[in-house]
């Protein structure tokens, strides 16, 4: 689970956060990772957010929940690997990590 600090700067930044496919498309700077078929993210306009990715056992098959501050944002497959990812579209915005908590 991580929490996270965002500041959409001075020209009020969209910011987006969630989830790609660890061994998916590769993206860089300039790219929404969301608009890609391997990325999951919703636009944030809160200054502290909490997003972890939960796998749960349900009726005998696993599934995987993206979670937004405790709410399902997103269902992903539970067979893949994720790493967290964040887009902005102005210079001046910025996201902090002010914690992380690593689950069993």
């Amino acid at each position: 689970m991580w929490t996270l600090q965002l500041d959409p700067g001075y020209k009020e930044a969209n910011i987006v956060v969630g989830f790609v496919e660890a061994n998916g498309t590769e993206f860089g700077v300039g790219s929404n990772f969301a608009e890609y078929d391997d990325g999951y993210g919703i636009q944030v306009i809160d200054e502290f957010i909490t997003v972890c990715l939960q796998w749960t056992r349900q009726k005998g098959s696993w599934k995987c929940e993206y979670l937004v501050d405790g709410e399902s944002a997103h269902c992903l497959d539970p067979r893949k690997k994720y790493k967290l990812a964040v887009a902005m579209d102005h210079n001046g915005a910025a996201v902090k990590c002010i914690s992380y908590d690593e689950r069993e």
